[in-house]
């Protein structure tokens, strides 16, 4: 009829439109592309989502470009971006009710203060997206643009509506492709740019969608592994001349240099990479619910001990009991006592988000290393730990040797004593306490 004709006519017209729209976001210089993605947005209003529907990839792919390619040296560009790749996302999958509020602050599930919730009851069902939309949103899971990491685990919080079943739920196909992503080669041959993109989308995996990734791994364990391996000797703990080679990033985020001739003179106070860094900002529209708190970007050996931090966390949080009743000889019970040391090692570097971090992993290895039979019980007594008291003496003396010398004394020591403190006030007596005021 000629109705139908009319209207098919006009599909292919605003097709067409969409078209040159999503073309115009690639070839475009910045200064056009906000009214663009206006554009884009208008048109999709209008159509519907039924219409749009059937254009979801390219849309997606289009939006996604958007904040791989935001100049680092225009900040708002990069906020109008991620604004409207969010906006994006929830006009194809909205996203949890619970977020219906406006006023609910969402933080990345990777913030190291962020409290232990999984969602596990309520909305298990995720929302309907097509295949090749989510190849190419886990395509970009480890990508080295820290924006652009951020917007997928945002994206698929939306998609999962926030809660881990569903997230293992629609990974549960692409298992294979994540271990080929989370594990190409061998850590130390990669760039510092890709390590820290590995160990940030890793410590996600681990953390929202455990089940994927069981500790029991032989690739996870390898390269957990090689990871306390490297921080290990970065820290000056350990030696191993089969790393001469190999760029390795200490507590305080700075690169460590094997020879004395490239060895700094004089420390530096502040990563000078830091001014050209993106501060932490919110978005909030009408379009989608809740104030999304983007993370500040880190300097890259700052964020790679916060994201190795995050990882052990999500380990300790997803596999506790396998963590601390490992054998002594299994490879879980030989990388423990490693990663205790790490946290507290951790506890007195300079960067207060790796401080954080770490504070946060030893909080919830203290609370989950009470034994089961013990945890919650009020007025039983002495409580079980699984981490040997030998354990923690051995990791916390480092640091309480260096109060015999006041000179030694610095303000990030005295901040990570006093969190320390604070962690295990229930393992100091009095005798330690007065040897301390001494």
């Amino acid at each position: 009829s000629n109705t139908d004709t009319t209207s098919s006519g006009g599909e292919i017209i605003f097709e067409n439109l969409l078209s040159v729209f999503c073309e115009f976001c690639f070839s475009k210089a910045w200064n056009f592309k906000s009214g663009i993605m206006s554009a884009v947005l208008n048109l999709m209003n209008r159509m519907g989502l039924r219409w749009c529907k059937q254009y979801e990839v390219e849309v997606l792919h289009t939006a996604l470009f958007l904040v791989k390619n935001a100049p680092n040296d225009m900040s708002l560009a990069g906020k109008e971006s991620l604004k409207f790749f969010t906006q994006i996302c929830w006009f194809f999958f909205e996203g949890p009710t619970s977020w219906k509020d406006s006023k609910t602050l969402i933080h990345d599930v990777l913030c190291p203060t962020r409290v232990h919730i999984r969602s596990e009851s309520g909305e298990n069902d995720h929302a309907i997206i097509s295949e090749a939309s989510l190849t190419l949103l886990l395509s970009e899971l480890s990508s080295t643009s820290h924006l652009v990491r951020f917007a997928i685990r945002h994206a698929l919080r939306l998609i999962t509506r926030d809660t881990t079943t569903s997230l293992q739920t629609l990974l549960s196909k692409h298992t294979s492709s994540l271990k080929r992503l989370l594990f190409p080669r061998l850590l130390r041959t990669l760039p510092l740019p890709d390590q820290v993109a590995v160990i940030d989308a890793l410590a996600y995996i681990v953390d929202r969608a455990p089940g994927l990734l069981p500790i029991s791994d032989q690739n996870l364990l390898g390269f957990m592994s090689e990871l306390l391996k490297m921080v290990s000797i970065a820290d000056g703990e350990i030696s191993d001349a089969g790393f001469s080679s190999v760029i390795l990033i200490d507590k305080n985020g700075y690169a460590m240099s094997n020879s004395d001739e490239f060895k700094p003179k004089k420390k530096l106070q502040s990563h000078s990479s830091s001014v050209f860094l993106r501060n932490s900002f919110v978005l909030e529209d009408g379009s989608f619910e809740g104030r999304v708190v983007v993370p500040k970007e880190l300097p890259l050996g700052v964020q790679l001990r916060v994201s190795t931090l995050l990882l052990f966390r999500a380990l300790i949080r997803g596999f506790p009991d396998e963590f601390f009743d490992a054998g002594a000889q299994t490879q879980i019970g030989n990388i423990r006592p490693h990663v205790v040391s790490l946290l507290f090692r951790s506890l007195i570097s300079e960067p207060v988000e790796a401080v954080a971090a770490s504070s946060s992993t030893l909080h919830d290895a203290l609370l989950l290393g009470v034994s089961g039979d013990c945890r919650g019980a009020e007025g039983s007594g002495t409580k079980s730990h699984r981490l040997p008291k030998e354990l923690i003496q051995t990791c916390i003396r480092p640091i309480l040797l260096h109060l015999r010398d006041h000179t030694k004394l610095t303000l990030c020591l005295l901040r990570g004593l006093s969190r320390l403190l604070a962690l295990l006030s229930s393992w100091f007596n009095k005798t330690l306490g007065e040897k301390l005021l001494e």
